[in-house]
């Protein structure tokens, strides 16, 4: 074994072995800390303090839980008419800012259809309002408004918001937590979508050719 692989190796040896030997972890404020049992989670706390586990029985996860902002930009959509997969020839482009939050954080257990390593609320995100605005602007067309577009967003922020669990009622949910299982996470009930404000939109933009 090469030294480089061997000090790595070693790393990963302390670093697996201090995870399950620690009996206490801390939540700092805008975290989630989720406990898991034998490799399957069995609570979840928000509430800044320490909190206590099992040696080699527990582990620990920590989730962000904090308003997160991303800026997207919205253009060359499919038209679905065309059987080439050509890019549609409108002239339309939308940018805009969303506020999301991870509202359960078992949704970093939701791996089905995402890469390893991506982050699924952020995607989650992405698709959801890409694939809205490509549904307006193939139904409009060049007669897409400026209104319409904003009623497009309303609707899915008035949808998809979801008020956070108060940190006094989680232990109410603790039954109903136990009952999940990772098939059966919603992300819909994971992720909320706060605001969505557009920074630019332009039906003028020049023709970009692609190949």
């Amino acid at each position: 074994m090469e030294p480089l692989e061997f000090g790595k190796f070693i790393v990963q040896f302390i670093t697996w072995f201090w995870d399950r030997f620690i009996f206490f972890t801390e939540c700092n404020q805008g975290q989630a800390v989720i406990k898991k049992r034998f490799g399957y989670p069995i609570k979840w706390r928000t509430k800044p303090r320490i909190y206590w586990k099992w040696p080699f029985m527990d582990m620990f996860d920590k989730v962000d839980m904090r308003k997160k902002y991303a800026q997207f930009n919205a253009h060359s959509f499919y038209d679905k008419e065309q059987k080439n997969d050509a890019i549609i020839p409108y002239n339309i482009l939308i940018d805009f800012q969303v506020e999301y939050q991870i509202i359960n954080p078992l949704v970093i257990y939701e791996a089905s259809g995402y890469m390893e390593g991506e982050d699924i609320a952020l995607s989650y995100v992405n698709n959801i309002i890409h694939s809205e605005l490509s549904k307006l602007i193939q139904d409009k067309k060049e007669d897409l408004s400026y209104n319409e577009i904003l009623l497009c967003l309303d609707k899915i922020v008035e949808t998809l918001r979801i008020e956070r669990i108060s940190k006094d009622k989680e232990v109410e949910y603790d039954d109903k937590f136990l009952k999940q299982n990772r098939e059966s996470i919603d992300l819909e009930d994971c992720i909320s979508i706060n605001e969505i404000v557009i920074t630019s939109f332009d039906k003028n933009i020049s023709l970009r050719t692609t190949i």
